[in-house]
């Protein structure tokens, strides 16, 4: 016989069901206005390893954790005797039963069990909405974005990560990249001439403009205007991050780069601009959490990289920046969209963002619209990188898939 006492508003044991889905049986448990004090994680065999990442989660944030072992997840009747066998004599009032999470006979099992007592069942809505089943009528709530990206990456089996950060002199070679260089060459939509540039700064050549009537030219390729990026050098070689060679008609710079410049021209700065933007929205975005690029995870015996991750009201979204040709870009949609499913769940989220030009009707933007979750932006949405990431950002807190 299950005890039962008059309903309260605070149940300090939660019950949930492990399984491949993580981010809803871990934003509940980390909102303090449930007052969660235990978890009771209830898995089958095959799901103790997600078990057990759930209660590292839970005791590092210091709650008390408690693994109930069931022999099935899809059969009803059985999952309702073991239920209540392993809540016999508690007071069903102090318990809540997360129901979010692990296969639909769990949540019809909860239902039966304890649809008649004081217990609360509850479950997480895509948008991250908290909503009770039991009792009828109680209000429900966004939950607070607490989750790190650490902790996230954890729970999602991830056994080892990495992020970029950058050094002050990298920080402020990448911004001069990005605010001098590669903005102007967007406005006047000269990718061409800027990827050809990169290539050889990227490739430890030697990089010398002559001056013509029509101004600089570089000098491996005439065709390529050189004004902007000799004023480009020259303001590197104000800060002392190069050295350059000046006479009447030429400017070389005929030091090889070092490596750590050659990594942020050859690509780098494409992801710190997404980076840094992402982070600017983050100031009036509060659902925006942890921000982070040049990732990289080992996640199922494997090494993945992921220019851009961030976490957006406790749903992980993941970001691919890549500034050449569109040979592969079917190839990065299918990667960025598994990978993003096998780290964040189906409530997560992908971008494509390329300095290419994408046809509107491309092949790639239509396999991208069948694939929920993924999103594509070429050079044409750079011209407005942050209202269209805002755009992008906010369509997804307002989007209950």
């Amino acid at each position: 016989m299950i005890k039962t006492t008059l309903l309260d508003t605070t149940h300090p044991i939660h019950g949930v069901f492990a399984a491949h889905e993580m981010t809803p049986n871990l934003s509940p448990m980390l909102d303090k206005r449930l007052e969660v004090k235990e978890v009771w994680v209830f898995y089958t065999e095959n799901m103790l390893p997600n078990a057990q990442r759930l209660e590292t989660v839970y005791l590092n944030h210091g709650l008390r954790c408690k693994l109930c072992e069931v022999s099935t997840a899809f059969d009803a009747l059985v999952l309702v005797d073991e239920l209540r066998a392993h809540c016999e004599g508690l007071d069903m009032a102090q318990m809540a039963f997360n129901i979010s999470c692990g296969t639909k006979i769990y949540a019809v099992a909860t239902v039966m069990a304890f649809g008649q007592s004081d217990a609360a069942i509850y479950y997480v809505l895509p948008n991250d909405e908290l909503a009770w089943l039991q009792p009828r009528g109680r209000e429900g709530f966004n939950l607070s974005d607490t989750i790190k990206l650490d902790e996230f990456l954890m729970a999602h089996d991830v056994s080892m990560f990495t992020f970029t950060q950058y050094s002050e002199h990298e920080t402020l070679f990448a911004n001069l990249v990005i605010d001098f260089l590669a903005v102007k060459f967007i406005a006047m939509q000269r990718y061409r001439d800027l990827h050809d540039f990169s290539r050889l700064y990227h490739q430890k050549s030697l990089i010398q403009f002559s001056l013509t009537k029509q101004g600089y030219r570089l000098v491996e390729k005439p065709e390529l205007q050189g004004d902007l990026l000799v004023s480009f050098l020259q303001q590197l070689a104000k800060k002392n991050l190069i050295t350059l060679n000046v006479s009447t008609h030429h400017v070389v710079m005929r030091e090889p780069a070092p490596n750590w410049q050659r990594l942020i021209i050859g690509g780098g700065w494409f992801e710190y601009w997404v980076y840094r933007t992402i982070k600017k929205l983050q100031q009036d975005i509060t659902e925006i959490q942890d921000v982070a690029f040049g990732a990289k995870i080992h996640h199922e015996n494997a090494m993945d990289e992921i220019d851009v991750m961030f976490l957006l009201n406790n749903q992980l979204v993941i970001i691919e920046c890549k500034t050449g040709g569109t040979a592969n870009v079917n190839h990065h949609i299918h990667r960025i969209n598994s990978l993003r499913k096998s780290l964040g769940g189906v409530l997560s989220h992908a971008a494509y963002i390329t300095t290419e030009r994408l046809d509107k009707h491309s092949k790639f933007r239509t396999k991208a619209a069948q694939l929920q979750g993924l999103a594509i932006f070429d050079s044409h949405d750079l011209m407005k990188l942050e209202d269209n990431l805002r755009k992008w950002v906010l369509g997804k807190l307002s989007s209950e898939v």
